[in-house]
């Protein structure tokens, strides 16, 4: 497989080709210059022939390079002929492609997974924000299958000596960064290569676990014996680069996917006077990645995305739903007094207008949300407004359950039975509710569908039921009806955070901390494992205890009906 380059126009040319000359040569590569021809109509590829050098400016700079290449050593695909193909074992051979297309750079995109490359480099110019507007090379860096590289500048010319240095830290994907160094440092005679490790000077013993860690990157290169390693005890990589002396270092190589990280390490380096080569690179797509990474593709061009006016619209909603406030602790108070008084009389109609006056699905809608935002102010405001309301409506729930224990004979009602336990059904129903209610508060025009996605979420009557049983004395039916309500909170949230990722919302993976460094969001990871292992768990009973809403030995007509009625009709009674 080669290494694959795009030249997007002449100026680039020479320096690209001199990155792919000295990468091939270093890996044993053959090398694939794609070049673009602009071109209404559909998209193509044609082989470049040295005979079509005078028809374009890009074409006849890529022949004037290659000419001036030592030719025991490269040699042009269409020149290697059968005389020559057992002399051509030991050079690499470079094939010459262009690509045909209303917009090349953009064709190359699409195509580049086609292509069976082993490395690409790819032209690096500005670095602009995520999103639809950003350069094309920048999208290519993040979805291209293979290895890739974006490059800055041009490395010494071929034959002279190459000093590369190597800047890493813990986020970094150093290993990858580390051999590449060295293999083109090795590219010419006297080359040096030193990784500079940063890590930030936190503790005692940061001098020993920096040595630990750059160590393990090293022997992961296979480059421990032909590198020099120099470390940096500070906050980020930029900081460490503004304290070195970059004068006598031809080249800069460092490995990250992160366009923020690559943006800072890149604005640091190309400040310094006469500054180096610089080269990123990222190592090739696992295939679980990449399955998901297409799962991911073809779920957002079916599903419709939010732009932006409509994500900071459902920012607002749902920061403002998700705060514990008087307004929330009137409605969540006031929606399980009407569920207790319902299932007291056994009015199913009560208990439904008692949902739709509950406020929980919004705060269940935020922390899905900011499952897949990361964003921590607003799970925490969440997180916060359903334990306190789950409090709030569970003591009005047992002051209700005192209430009837002092003046009503009947223990159990129907109503609260029905709630006894969760059921598979129940599972996909919160699921379902939760992919409803999401999607509702994300689009205009759909406010109408909330009330019917608070009826199914059921997330109040439970922790009535709950808190009535807990007055009342019935233990293993409180237990239950709270096992329903974890069960709605858990598979809710997955439902939103499900939706959320398909209509266009993508993690915030770091953060900036006091002292100016990024950090990871770690919380995200344990967060989603809690919830994961919470989901699996409870699928996991209600299978193996073989529980359903059509259990024959149920009583009522419902589908959640529960165990039968208990009356206390005297002391000697039995069920």
């Amino acid at each position: 497989m080669p290494i694959t380059i795009y030249i997007n126009e002449p100026s680039q040319v020479e320096r690209l080709i001199n990155w792919g000359i000295r990468s091939a040569d270093a890996e044993s590569h053959n090398l694939l210059l794609i070049v673009p021809r602009r071109q209404k109509g559909s998209v193509k590829w044609d082989p470049l022939l040295k005979e079509e050098a005078d028809q374009h400016e890009t074409f006849k700079a890529v022949f004037d390079v290659i000419a001036k290449l030592d030719p025991d050593r490269f040699v042009l695909k269409e020149d290697v002929t059968e005389s020559l193909a057992s002399s051509a074992m030991d050079r690499i051979i470079i094939e010459t492609r262009e690509l045909v297309a209303p917009n090349p750079a953009e064709a190359f995109v699409d195509l580049a997974n086609t292509l069976d490359s082993v490395r690409l480099i790819l032209p690096a110019g500005s670095l602009k924000s995520e999103g639809d507007d950003e350069p094309w090379a920048q999208r290519l860096y993040q979805q291209a299958p293979c290895e890739t590289t974006l490059v800055w500048g041009s490395p010494p010319s071929i034959g002279e000596s190459v000093d590369v240095m190597v800047v890493a830290d813990a986020e970094t994907g150093c290993s990858l960064a580390a051999r590449r160094g060295v293999q083109l440092s090795r590219s010419a005679e006297n080359g040096s290569a030193t990784l500079l490790y940063v890590w930030p000077d936190d503790d005692d013993v940061a001098p020993e676990i920096a040595k630990k860690n750059s160590d393990s990157v090293l022997a992961k290169s296979g480059s421990r014996s032909e590198i020099e390693t120099k470390f940096h005890f500070g906050n980020s990589i930029a900081e460490a680069i503004d304290a070195q002396d970059l004068s006598g270092v031809d080249v800069v190589v460092f490995g990250t996917a992160k366009i923020k990280k690559i943006r800072s390490i890149v604005r640091a380096l190309r400040s310094v006077e006469d500054p180096p080569a610089i080269a990123v690179t990222r190592p090739a797509v696992s295939v679980s990645r990449k399955m998901l990474r297409e799962l991911q593709s073809t779920i957002r061009q079916v599903v419709p995305q939010l732009d932006r006016e409509e994500r900071i619209s459902l920012v607002e909603k749902l920061e403002t739903g998700s705060k514990f406030n008087f307004d929330f602790c009137a409605l969540i108070s006031l929606s399980t007094l009407i569920a207790a008084l319902g299932l007291a009389d056994n009015s199913a109609a009560v208990v439904i207008g008692a949902m739709l006056v509950a406020p929980l699905m919004t705060p269940l809608v935020g922390i899905g949300f900011a499952l897949i935002q990361g964003n921590l102010d607003l799970i925490r405001n969440a997180r916060w407004a359903v334990l306190i309301g789950f409090a709030n409506a569970f003591v009005i729930g047992m002051v209700v359950g005192l209430f009837v224990r002092l003046f009503f004979v009947q223990e159990t009602f129907p109503e609260m039975a029905s709630r006894d336990a969760p059921y598979l059904l129940d599972l996909f129903v919160a699921l379902a509710s939760g992919i409803a209610g999401a999607y509702a508060l994300s689009r205009k025009g759909l406010n109408g569908a909330i009330p019917g996605v608070a009826i199914a979420a059921a997330l109040i009557p439970p922790i009535a039921t709950s808190g009535m049983s807990a007055a009342l004395g019935n233990w293993e039916l409180c237990l239950g009806a709270l096992l329903l309500f974890l069960t709605n909170i858990v598979f809710i949230v997955l439902g939103t955070a499900m939706v959320f990722w398909a209509i266009g919302i993508d993690t915030r993976l770091q953060k900036r901390g006091d002292s100016g460094k990024r950090k990871q969001y770690v919380w995200i990871r344990y967060w989603f494992l809690a919830f994961v292992i919470a989901s699996v768990a409870l699928t996991a009973f209600m299978a193996i205890h073989n529980q359903a809403p059509f259990d024959a030995a149920k009583q009522g007509d419902g589908m959640n009906e529960g165990p039968p009625v208990v009356e206390n009709i005297s002391d000697e009674s039995t069920l």
